[in-house]
């Protein structure tokens, strides 16, 4: 998965403590901010309004991600519909 200029890398930290899910590698000069979880997930408690912005662009970058693997998904299904098991 490729993400691009001011995409969401780490998100499982935000909604829960747990162990990281995947990593990451540059391929090109990148600038990235690091946020620790607990804090982050603690200053959306202090600032309901922050908590409320910060899940919407979750859920919307989430649903865009969820709707291109379903997509990636359908286009292997359909590649392999014509032929014998």
């Amino acid at each position: 998965m490729t993400i691009g200029p001011g995409g969401v890398f780490g998100w499982p930290a935000l909604v829960e403590a747990g162990t990281a899910t995947a990593s990451a590698r540059a391929i090109d000069e990148v600038e990235v901010l690091r946020i620790e979880g607990r804090a982050l997930r603690d200053r959306c408690a202090e600032d309901l309004q922050l908590g409320l912005e910060l899940y919407r662009e979750m859920s919307n970058a989430l649903s865009a991600r969820l709707n291109a693997a379903g997509g990636q998904v359908w286009e292997v299904l359909d590649m392999n519909a014509g032929r014998p098991p």
